[in-house]
């Protein structure tokens, strides 16, 4: 056997408990037992560090049940412990489905965690938006593209999240958990070395959700047509776009071709 498949077995054993050792070889399988157990209590501890708040929300037995069974499920397979938690959000949602704010906490600290090692970007203001768009004519507008910042993600949440996040902090009483009349929307994004996120409409954070995946302007404003009559869809297309270069989302143009 290689030197490779040696690597390749060993690997397997590790993360999915198969039973590939030789009938009898006792002692190896207590070996075994020591790897493995070493090598899921470090990934749980990486999944504890990165997501603090989702366990202080869960609670820290049901967390911890929460974390094997996503090692379990889902073992890494990246060399870094960085992306350990790439889809813990999805595992909570499944095992946590009578309470969805676990979920979404969790969704926000990954997100976080994302934006923060994002690749740097310089951030287009809205002099420089104004320079690069002067002469667009009515096509120009329509087809108008945006590229966003590295790390830029956005999500529907049902819970007030920035008040969540904040009780959830270690030096508070506990969670403070508000439901939405209506759904709203969280984008996340780096300011300068800092993750940070902000609250949105559903509505722009339909359009703004459209904008990140590639749509041109003109399906934001032909969207909030269907919403509004002519004048007022102008406005609010106008509006948040000033918002989103405001806020610092944008990284540049995207031109038609």
């Amino acid at each position: 056997m290689s030197l490779r498949e040696r690597q390749s077995r060993f690997l397997l054993e590790l993360t999915e408990q198969a039973a590939t050792s030789e009938p009898g070889d006792r002692q190896r399988d207590m070996r075994m037992d020591i790897y493995r157990n070493n090598y899921r209590s470090a990934v749980i501890e990486a999944l504890e560090s990165a997501f603090e708040r989702t366990a202080r929300l869960a609670g820290r037995n049901a967390f911890r049940q929460a974390a094997i069974h996503h090692v379990i499920e889902h073992p890494p397979t990246s060399w870094t412990l960085d992306l350990v938690g790439e889809h813990f959000p999805r595992t909570c949602r499944s095992l946590f489905a009578a309470d969805p704010d676990v979920a979404e906490i969790a969704w926000l600290e990954w997100a976080m965690a994302r934006a923060f090692t994002s690749r740097d970007a310089s951030v287009m203001t809205f002099e420089r938006f104004a320079a690069g768009t002067a002469l667009y004519d009515e096509d120009g507008w329509a087809n108008l593209g945006l590229k966003f910042l590295p790390g830029t993600e956005i999500a529907t949440t049902n819970f007030d999240l920035p008040q969540l996040w904040r009780s959830l902090q270690p030096d508070e009483q506990g969670a403070a958990l508000h439901r939405l009349v209506e759904a709203a929307s969280i984008v996340v994004w780096r300011e300068a070395e800092t993750p940070v996120f902000k609250s949105l409409s559903g509505e722009e954070g339909r359009c703004l959700e459209k904008m990140i995946a590639g749509k041109r302007f003109e399906k934001i404003c032909a969207w909030l047509g269907r919403r509004h009559d002519k004048d007022e869809a102008a406005h609010r297309a106008g509006s948040m776009l000033r918002h989103w270069l405001d806020l610092g989302l944008v990284e540049g143009i995207v031109r038609e071709g």
